[in-house]
């Protein structure tokens, strides 16, 4: 992919990050994810490009619809987020 080889020969980090998840959008979301990773490395692995994922499922009572968290509930994709791009931020550095 020529538009993430530009952000690899930048220096800026690419982040790919599955939306949050519950039971019903497991194999959905497993399915998107393992296409945009066949997608993005197609032609081997691009530098700086990463993949994240949950690794728990975020309760369906969360969710004002099968694929969309409350605003008041959002917090803990949120957290989840963030924490990855600091980790990968600091992975970075080192």
């Amino acid at each position: 992919m020529e538009f993430l080889s530009n952000f690899s020969e930048a220096g800026i980090p690419v982040i790919i990050a599955s939306p949050p998840g519950n039971e019903f959008t497991t194999r959905y979301r497993h399915e998107v994810f393992q296409n945009a990773g066949a997608l993005v490395f197609q032609k081997g692995p691009v530098s700086g490009v990463s993949l994240h994922r949950q690794s728990t499922l975020t309760p369906i009572a969360k969710f004002g619809d099968p694929m969309h968290l409350w605003p008041s509930a959002n917090h803990a994709y949120r957290a989840w987020l963030n924490d990855e791009i600091v980790r990968v931020l600091r992975m970075r550095d080192d």
